[in-house]
């Protein structure tokens, strides 16, 4: 069927993340919060953590504007997704916490040790 009625998801983004492709395919009414909810079902990269490059429009794109009418995305765009899955975001977060942690206590030891000294 080639009918293109205004509920064909006839509006593609291609997003690309952790060197995988993502084809996010959109009804042309779909807002940016639909986009973003699209994005994060299949990618796990929470809405609120998505930023997106290669394209100016989408990255400026308020939750309320239709993708499909963004003034220079075009049918098909690639763009880049730069954020983190959230499950590994969490991990990322505890380790560089704990991590901190260890450097304040070494830079202690030295301070204590010096004094001593």
């Amino acid at each position: 069927g080639t009918r293109t009625g205004p509920m064909c998801a006839a509006f593609t983004v291609h997003v690309k993340w952790n060197k995988a492709q993502y084809d996010i395919k959109l009804p042309h009414q779909a807002t940016y919060v639909d986009f973003k909810a699209l994005v994060s079902q299949q990618t796990c990269v929470a809405p609120a953590q998505q930023k997106y490059a290669g394209c100016p429009a989408l990255a400026k794109a308020a939750d309320g504007d239709v993708v499909a009418a963004l003034k220079g995305l075009k049918d098909g765009q690639k763009v880049m997704l730069i954020g983190t899955a959230s499950d590994e975001a969490a991990a990322f977060r505890s380790q560089d916490v704990v991590l901190a942690q260890e450097k304040l206590r070494e830079r202690e030891e030295r301070r204590r040790q010096r004094q001593q000294a």
